[in-house]
């Protein structure tokens, strides 16, 4: 039972780190966007 949980867990880290490096990208994109147009700081109607 131990032993399956690992490979279940080693085949879902992948798609764990590809979920966190898409959200760092997509933090890092929005930041510069803040300063630009106030909308985005207040969120769009």
């Amino acid at each position: 039972m131990i032993r399956q949980a690992k490979r279940s867990f080693s085949r879902l880290s992948f798609y764990f780190l590809l979920w966190g490096i898409l959200l760092t990208v997509a933090m890092l994109a929005t930041y510069p966007l803040i300063d630009l147009d106030p909308a985005v700081r207040h969120g769009m109607p």
